[in-house]
């Protein structure tokens, strides 16, 4: 196998779109800390559809960005070594190609599903987020996906601002109880419920939504139905440090996921957590981690209300406990850095670079 004339493995990215998502914080995560290791060839887009201006631009300070198509991925793939792939992102283009294509599940939906059965044809390998997804993957005959968790960017939750000063940006007092989210406005994410179980606790509870997505206007019209003026929405923001801790509790009560990032920047800021028992979560509880409050999924609206009035009721030592706890948890397991140390080792064994490397595929890691 040809390899680059500095020694690096050539690895090509293919997208099915470059939208602000956590498929697309994991791909851009990994170019930014393994590329003194990998080279990467350039990431392709297969359609033109969630084209974020943003995101396009982080991506071209690092590596060539192809729009669209069959040339995109044709102009992206020709000189790598290894193509790096998830959702539906055009593989069919590649039949026949004589190079390991890996393909990425980082959720266990409808999507996720659909994606599976388009790749499962022309991918040579195969590997998820969490383990979570295996059950899907299993169930249409892949039995040999590689579980590679996520981790975060760090420097993206830095505290540029005091938490007096953001509460008050936005629009609450230091004596209000700020339940937040972060993430994409859409309905799979069971916003609506959230709104709900706010609106049965004390008036002091109040709702602050960051975050777009394509169902925006929707869902903050049917939250705003519910809660009033006891919600504030705030638009996607890059400092997004500095609005996870203006929050008393955060909350991610999606029915499924596949290793949240959210979660864990909440975490690592030292926010309080609400989590469904979905994505990672099992995996963590059953070695013995539970920094946060979890609940059964689907969360009802009655679930949610009973883990915020948990928090709210901690005294300050255990708050300061559980904080504590998660934010080690992520430091040592789950930043970029480490999850570009996983990616590294596993690509470089697919490729045949180097020799095959245990990669933790269960556990902790």
């Amino acid at each position: 196998m040809a390899i680059s004339s500095n020694g690096r493995l050539r690895v090509a990215l293919l997208t099915p779109s470059l939208y602000w998502g956590g498929a697309e914080r994991w791909m851009l995560d990994l170019v930014r800390y393994s590329r003194d290791r990998i080279h990467w060839t350039g990431v392709a887009v297969w359609q033109p559809l969630n084209l974020d201006g943003t995101m396009v631009d982080l991506f071209r300070e690092m590596i060539p960005v192809y729009t669209f198509g069959k040339d995109a991925i044709q102009e992206a793939t020709q000189d790598a070594d290894v193509v790096l792939s998830w959702g539906k992102c055009g593989l069919e283009t590649l039949q026949g190609l004589d190079k390991p294509i890996v393909w990425v599940a980082h959720g266990c939906g409808e999507y996720d599903t659909q994606s599976l059965k388009e790749a499962k044809p022309i991918a040579t390998h195969f590997a998820c987020v969490s383990e979570a997804c295996l059950p899907v993957m299993q169930k249409h005959g892949v039995h040999d996906a590689t579980v590679l968790h996520n981790g975060i960017d760090t420097d993206r939750c830095r505290i540029t601002k005091q938490r007096e000063l953001v509460r008050y940006e936005i629009g609450f007092t230091e004596n209000d109880f700020v339940v937040g989210y972060l993430g994409r406005m859409v309905p799979e994410k069971n916003l609506i419920n959230l709104a709900k179980a706010i609106a049965i606790m004390p008036r002091k509870v109040k709702g602050c939504f960051v975050g777009d997505g394509w169902d925006i206007d929707n869902q903050r019209c049917q939250i705003r139905k519910v809660l009033g003026s006891r919600v504030v929405f705030v638009d996607r923001v890059e400092d997004i440090g500095n609005h996870l801790q203006a929050f008393d509790a955060f909350a991610l009560v999606s029915p499924r996921e596949g290793f949240a990032m959210s979660m864990l920047e909440a975490m690592w800021v030292g926010t309080p957590c609400i989590l469904t028992r979905v994505g990672i979560l099992p995996t963590l509880e059953a070695v013995g981690q539970k920094h946060w409050i979890s609940i059964d999924a689907p969360a009802s609206f009655g679930d949610i209300a009973n883990a915020i009035s948990r928090i709210m009721n901690m005294s300050p030592q255990e708050r300061q406990a559980m904080v504590e706890g998660a934010k080690g948890m992520v430091t040592e397991h789950y930043t970029a850095k480490s999850m570009a140390n996983r990616w590294v080792k596993y690509l470089s064994s697919v490729s045949g670079m180097v020799c095959h490397e245990v990669v933790e595929s269960v556990g902790v890691g």
